[in-house]
């Protein structure tokens, strides 16, 4: 018995290392002996396979860190990237929607018309496309974010179908919404995105229907409480459907229902992509039921917090502006700077605002800027954000913090910029911008912004 307590106190002890092993003549004790040293030897053996195993977990958790810090810096790197090419695609396609906006305005043939059409119609493409990049870019960096909006949801479901009206009527095809009784139609949340998702369901419902109609339902889910709306959107069409093996494969990222459908519809195949992580974000989901040359119905499902109806503000952030909705008409002696390094875009801005405003002076740069602000008052700045020299936040701090006469201090800033995100926004803001608007603006947006100052209402129209 003392020998073999001694034989597990060296293993115990020293391991796998030479253990000082007791003589004995007695052959059991000899065989016990012998055992103990096989284990002894395993023991070395087993460590050194772990001490191996533990050194490769050593450098491939270094392996991991680098491919970790390579990836995020490639992400990041993406990320500035798309904002530059956001920036540098929107702006020359600023000046083409803009321009194409005020030919429209003037009495051309119905052939020019239908030519201004198709152009728009090119550009509005290239500019979803665009956004749906975006997005997706922010999805995967987990960069997305909702807002916190207090709207209605009748004036979201309205913006939605004038959006897509005129093509719909253009097709002979009956569009209109429902809203359940029972629904609570005062809510908080991100009108904005909730809008993007039923626009891109809209969209292509009136893309690939050639007859019948398009219903978008409002009803309640049953899992609503007193704080929130569980809400159930229905977008329904009479079009060409898609088959069920399509279905499994139609919300995956890139892909459309049919390869032909990209080169005769367009479209980057990201959308629906897009939909489905917007609905998880707001507590919901998207799925579909559709039958091949029958139809589809797209259902897709949040959670909106309630709210009474005395706290929404009306118009909350309307980008839709009707023509002749209150514009004030003529000139008017107010004197307008515009600040853009991009010639086109200062044309497009002097033949909008040469309708409304007698006095009008240009700026490449916010150095430019400043030297005129030094030497004569004015009331409103357009300014682009990314510019030479001095870009807009800088030039904006500058004028905020007094480094221009005082009668300037206080000039309405208008941001312009290429940019969608958030963080952008938020930046303007901390400049101290009062307006922001993304390009391609439209010309009633100027005009607007111009008749808010004349009415001392340029806190109503708010964006930043």
């Amino acid at each position: 018995l003392l020998f073999i307590i001694h034989c597990v106190r060296g293993v115990r002890q020293i391991g796998y290392r030479s253990v000082d092993w007791p003589e004995s003549k007695v052959l059991e004790i000899h065989s016990l002996k012998e055992n103990f040293r096989a284990m002894s030897d395993k023991l070395k053996e087993k460590f050194m396979e772990q001490k191996k195993y533990n050194n490769e977990l050593l450098f491939l958790n270094d392996e991991l860190k680098t491919a970790k810090n390579t990836a995020e810096e490639a992400n990041a790197s993406k990320s500035r990237f798309l904002a530059y090419i956001s920036h540098d695609i929107r702006t020359p396609m600023n000046a083409v929607r803009g321009m194409i906006d005020i030919i429209e305005g003037d009495p051309y043939s119905s052939e020019i018309k239908e030519y201004l059409g198709v152009m728009r119609q090119s550009s509005d493409m290239m500019i979803q496309l665009l956004n749906d990049l975006l997005d997706f870019s922010k999805i995967e960096a987990n960069k997305l974010s909702l807002e916190s909006i207090n709207f209605d949801l009748t004036e979201v479901l309205e913006h939605v179908i004038k959006l897509f009206m005129p093509a719909a009527r253009k097709k002979n095809i009956n569009y209109y919404y429902l809203i359940a009784d029972d629904v609570h139609r005062t809510l908080n949340g991100d009108p904005l995105r909730l809008r993007q998702v039923l626009i891109n369901l809209a969209g292509n419902a009136v893309k690939f229907t050639e007859k019948g109609e398009i219903r978008i339902e409002v009803s309640k889910n049953s899992d609503s409480t007193s704080e929130k709306e569980s809400l159930i959107f229905k977008v329904s069409d009479t079009g060409v459907g898609i088959s069920a093996e399509n279905q499994k494969k139609i919300f995956e990222t890139f892909t459309q229902s049919d390869a032909s459908i990209s080169r005769k519809y367009g479209g980057s195949g990201l959308g629906l992509a897009i939909c489905r992580s917007l609905a998880v974000m707001m507590e919901g989901d998207i799925c579909l039921e559709s039958s091949h040359n029958i139809g589809s119905t797209f259902i897709f499902t949040a959670k909106l917090k309630k709210i009474e109806a005395s706290t929404i503000k009306p118009n909350y952030n309307a980008p839709m502006l009707d023509v002749g909705k209150n514009l004030i008409s003529g000139k008017n002696d107010i004197k307008v700077l515009v600040v853009d390094d991009n010639e086109a875009n200062q044309f497009l801005l002097m033949k909008i605002l040469k309708k409304k405003v007698n006095t009008i002076k240009l700026a490449s740069n916010g150095v430019e800027a400043l030297k005129l602000l030094e030497n004569e008052p004015f009331d409103i700045m357009f300014t682009d954000l990314q510019m030479p020299e001095l870009d807009g936040y800088e030039t904006t701090i500058r004028i905020r913090s007094g480094k221009v006469p005082e009668y300037n201090k206080n000039i309405i800033i208008v941001a312009m910029t290429g940019s969608v995100t958030m963080e952008e926004r938020q930046k303007c803001r901390a400049a101290g911008m009062n307006v922001y608007i993304t390009k391609p603006f439209n010309v009633l947006e100027i005009i607007e912004i111009v008749d808010k100052f004349l009415k001392n209402d340029i806190n109503n129209l708010n964006r930043s």
